[in-house]
Parts: C-alpha cells; sequence; structure tokens
C-alpha cells in the first residue's frame, strides 16, 4: 500500500517529507520497466520512470518506499548485490550538508536533487557539454557505440531536418552528454603535480618582461583565434602548415628568449618547431589543436597558476596538470583547456609543429616521462 503525503495526501508529492523517502536510480537501459525496477527493490512503494531525450529510451527512475529508514537501508545496500544489469547509479534523493549555527553547533540542511554536476565541471572548469564540443561528429558516434548507446540514425535525421548541421551536432551531444551525467561512462580527474620540467628563475623573469613588452605593442592591433577566451593571442613562425615562417622584427627577441627556454628543457633531444603561440590571460575555451602534426610544449608565467586540463579519452581521464614557470610535453590534438584562475594575470607560450615531415600519431594527451 503506497503512502501518501501528510502535509498535501498526494503520493508523487516532493516536499521534504517524501524525498526522504525516495532513491534516484539511473542508467537504466530501454528495455527496462518499472517491473524490472521492482524487482531490484521488492520492498519500493512506487516506481516512476523518466526517459531522457535524445538518450535512444535510456532514463532513471524515482523509487519510493514506505519509510526513510527503510530508503535508507536499500541505499546502503544497493552495492552490495549482485544484479544483472550493468551501469545502474543509486543515489538518495536527499542530501545532506553541514552548517554553522548562531551558537557554532553543526547541523545538518536538507536539500533537493537536482541535475548532477560532475567534478571534472567544478573549480573553474567549463561545463560538461563545452568540453565535449570540440569532439566530430564520427567521434561521438564511435564513442556512444563504445559506451553500448550507439546513435539512431532516425533520430538524426530528425534533428538536421529541424535545426541543420547544428541541431545534428546538438543531438549527438546531449546524447553523450546524458551517458557521462548517468555514470554510463567515466570522466575522471587525474592531478599530476611532478609532469614537466622548471624554468631557471633568470630566464622566467625575462620571458615575463619580454611577454608585456609584446603585448603592449601588440594592442596597437588586437589579434585573436576565434572560439578561445584570451585578452591576447598572436602566432610567430608558421601560421599553417602551407604559409610561410615569419617574424616581425620586434618579436624577434621574444622569439628567441623562448627558443632558449624550449632548448634547456630538452637538452639533448630535437624538437622541429615551426611556430609559437603567445597569450595573455587564455581561459576555459575546450579545443583542438587539429593542424598539429606531432606533441607540443607548453609553458606559463605570471601570477596565476591556471592549469592546463586535457582529456585522455582512452583512460576515461582529464589530465590537470600545472604550467607555471615550467616547461610540459602535452599532445594538443587531444581536447584542452585552461582552467579559470579568477582575475590574476598569466601569460602562456605554445610551442608547435606544423611541418608534415616530422609527424606522428597522437598516442599519449601527457608526456608522463618528460620529467627532471
Amino acid at each position: 500500500m503506497m503512502t501518501a503525503c501528510r502535509k498535501c495526501g498526494s503520493i508523487n508529492c516532493l516536499c521534504s517529507s517524501q524525498r526522504r523517502r525516495r532513491l534516484w536510480l539511473g542508467g537504466l537501459s530501454e528495455s527496462m520497466s518499472e517491473c524490472d525496477v521492482q524487482s531490484i527493490f521488492p520492498s519500493s512503494v512506487a516506481v516512476e520512470i523518466r526517459r531522457h531525450q535524445f538518450s535512444n529510451g535510456q532514463g532513471y527512475a524515482f523509487v519510493t518506499f514506505g519509510n526513510e529508514e527503510i530508503a535508507r537501508s536499500e541505499f546502503e545496500n544497493f552495492n552490495q548485490r549482485q544484479l544483472p544489469y550493468r551501469h545502474l547509479k543509486c543515489r538518495r534523493c536527499v542530501w545532506t550538508k553541514k552548517v554553522e549555527t548562531d551558537n557554532n553547533q553543526n547541523t545538518e540542511k536538507e536539500g533537493r536533487i537536482s541535475i548532477i554536476t560532475l567534478d571534472c565541471e567544478k573549480d573553474g572548469m567549463p561545463t560538461l557539454l563545452a568540453q565535449l564540443s570540440p569532439l566530430s561528429e564520427s567521434e561521438i558516434r564511435r564513442r556512444l557505440e563504445t559506451f553500448g548507446n550507439p546513435s539512431s540514425p532516425k533520430q538524426e535525421r530528425m534533428a538536421y531536418e529541424t535545426g541543420g548541421r547544428v541541431g545534428k551536432k546538438k543531438y549527438l551531444l546531449e546524447k553523450l552528454e546524458s551517458l557521462y551525467r548517468m555514470g554510463v561512462a567515466k570522466r575522471n580527474l587525474k592531478y599530476m603535480p611532478g609532469i614537466g620540467k622548471p624554468i631557471r628563475a633568470e630566464l622566467v623573469q625575462t620571458l615575463l618582461l619580454e611577454l608585456r613588452r609584446n603585448i603592449i605593442w601588440g594592442k596597437q592591433k588586437k589579434k585573436s583565434r576565434k572560439g578561445v577566451d584570451s585578452e591576447y593571442y598572436m602566432v610567430l613562425g608558421k601560421k599553417a602548415q602551407d604559409s610561410p615562417f615569419q617574424i616581425k622584427k620586434q618579436h624577434k627577441q621574444l622569439w628567441n628568449l623562448a627558443m632558449i627556454c624550449l632548448k634547456e628543457a630538452l637538452g639533448d633531444d630535437n624538437y622541429s618547431c615551426t611556430s609559437l603561440a603567445v597569450t595573455k590571460n587564455f581561459r576555459g575555451s575546450p579545443h583542438l589543436d587539429r593542424m598539429d602534426t606531432t606533441f607540443q610544449f607548453a609553458a606559463s608565467f605570471g601570477e596565476a597558476d591556471g592549469k592546463l586540463c586535457i582529456e585522455q579519452e582512452g583512460q576515461h581521464e582529464i589530465c590537470i596538470i600545472s604550467t607555471q614557470n615550467k616547461v610540459v610535453k602535452v599532445d594538443g590534438r587531444f581536447i584542452h583547456w585552461v582552467k579559470d584562475y579568477g582575475a590574476k594575470e598569466r601569460f602562456s607560450l605554445i610551442w608547435f609543429c606544423l611541418d608534415s615531415e616530422t609527424s606522428t600519431e597522437p598516442v599519449r594527451a601527457v608526456h608522463e616521462d618528460f620529467v627532471i
């Protein structure tokens, strides 16, 4: 027998007393019904299944129990069960957090379940949808197939008819996003504090002075890269594979200092650097460096340690690296961005190669062996 809310008399009420008796079950496949969910939770009194738009029938369920104690017990025992269904995630519909009252005593404050914010979206990170946006349609389809939820050609066609290429890409992105949010696909954070080679303190100061000098000149004619959030962006050397190598007179000193910095970091190794990207206050902006023919090197200078984040898709990881006053070796052909760092000043140098003769396959997002 289903129990109605004492306050309003409704079984589907979402007031505090009702939420305590509910669990959220995510990752439901298209074939799963209310009976299947009730077989997982035999003590449940009500099951409500909701399907995600653009998810090929996948969805989640709200499962209601007779009282809060049963709901809590079912939640605590969920992960210990041997279930025939894969990728199911269970959460309580009431979260609690400790708050400090006037008498300095810790109490619990209730809240209501909402759209799940993943760890990869917190602390200055772009939204999940923004992180996935640089992916091509073919790559999105490949991931969907890998995660066991391939795209529907019929729904792609319908999305194209209503919104064109933008509408079709949006359908694919939202479908992939829903799989990450439901826990079908993982997106873990991997902090890598020991990566890179430090730059000499004297060279750091010299580079920082030269960067500020070049940026002042550059403001006479603002340069930028489409689709990125930066106060200043310019490329020295080759700007494209078929363009000539060119450095203006006022930027030669900066180029020379940057090459000294890279050479000291490389030691006996060689690298065919054809281009140098110079930025001021670059932040966010998930993107792919599609024109690169091999890995690249990066360093940042200034007060802010806006960390470089790069997706290592094969391991479902986002690597987080500090580039402040050191050179790191990464591959820009993987999706990457910079964590927000507030109002502080940050410059960056990116050494990259557009020479097809020295091309390599994009295998590793971060070269962990590039250390002291």
